[in-house]
């Protein structure tokens, strides 16, 4: 079998999976006043999607080449934490101090957490909306790839 079909079935049922899981947290948000043109949530479900293929290949390379469970969750660890900090998803980078806000520009995360503000506020067509889906895009071949290489490597 394609070690490509491999790894892409299981990520897909992953993107699936958190793709179900955000519009269902978008549509219990609706009644409690969230406000969001259509156009804007589905963008933004789609950009989780593909940042979520590129995490979810990501996560089976690495586990593969690790090869102990022991050792995934914390290498995982420190290396989403300060990725998810620096992306602007807790608070906005904007209220960060400038050193941080500069550091910030260096994470990809970060455009695409942009992109999903702009979504959410109905900018569809700006400048940040494109920044993130080619970073969200550039991740995701550059993860799948990894995952592909790797899976063919350590089943050659």
């Amino acid at each position: 079998m394609s070690r490509a079909a491999l790894l892409l079935g299981r990520s897909l049922r992953d993107v699936v999976m958190l793709t179900v899981q955000g519009a269902l947290l978008i549509a219990l948000a609706v009644p409690f006043g969230l406000r969001t043109p259509l156009g804007g949530a589905l963008l933004s479900l789609a950009l989780v999607a593909v940042l979520g293929l590129a995490m979810s290949s990501t996560s089976y390379g690495l586990a593969l080449r690790l090869k102990s469970e022991d050792a995934f969750a914390p290498v995982q660890n420190s290396i989403i934490v300060p990725l998810l900090l620096l992306s602007g998803i807790l608070l906005p980078m904007s209220l960060a101090p400038a050193w941080l806000f500069t550091v910030s520009r260096f994470n990809p995360f970060v455009y695409v957490v942009d992109a999903t503000r702009a979504a959410f506020v109905g900018n569809l067509t700006g400048p940040a909306v494109l920044l993130g889906m080619l970073a969200a895009v550039a991740l995701s071949v550059a993860a799948v790839t990894f995952g592909i290489r790797t899976f063919q490597r350590e089943n050659a």
